[in-house]
Formats: structure tokens, C-alpha cells, sequence
């Protein structure tokens, strides 16, 4: 892919729902907690192993409601973390 500048590479990165490839920043990130939870974060802080989603508000619908994501993904959510996520799909 392209470089911005002399030095930044454009970080590509897929939907696991739909399989698109978008910039980094246009997807939301799933990451997993040391002790094998998942949490749902916007701001990319995150140093261990994740997932990305688009912002659209289908695939997160699909995410959410799609058995095999729930049984892997959805389960391991905390209750909080599944309710922001829900009211982050509803603000769309």
C-alpha cells in the first residue's frame, strides 16, 4: 500500500465480519484482557492481542447477533463492556 510521508505506512486492517480492509482508525477494536476477557475500546491503547469491526452499524449488528461470534467473542464480554458496545451501535 501507499506511504504518507518518508517513513508512515498506512495500517490496513480487516473486518472479521465482513472482510473489508480499512485504515486502523475506521474500525473498532475487540482486545482480549490478560485473564481471557474481552473488552470493547475505541482508543487503541491497548497492547494485547484484538479484533476489529466496522463502525457500520450492520456488521456490528451481525457481530452481536451472528452464533459463531457469540459463542468465541460475546461470552467472554463483560456485562458492561456488551452494554457500551450496544449503546455505541444505538448512537450510530
Amino acid at each position: 500500500m501507499g506511504l504518507i510521508g518518508k517513513s508512515e505506512k498506512l495500517r490496513l486492517r480487516k473486518c472479521i465480519v465482513c472482510g473489508t480492509m480499512k485504515e486502523k482508525r475506521e474500525l473498532l477494536r475487540l482486545s482480549e484482557k490478560k485473564n481471557g476477557g474481552i473488552f470493547f475500546k475505541l482508543d487503541f491503547l491497548q497492547g494485547y492481542r484484538g479484533l476489529y469491526i466496522c463502525i457500520k452499524k450492520d456488521c456490528l449488528k451481525i457481530f452481536i447477533e451472528n452464533k459463531k461470534y457469540r459463542k468465541r467473542f460475546i461470552s467472554r464480554m463483560a456485562d458492561d463492556e456488551l452494554n457500551n458496545m450496544i449503546d455505541y451501535i444505538n448512537s450510530l
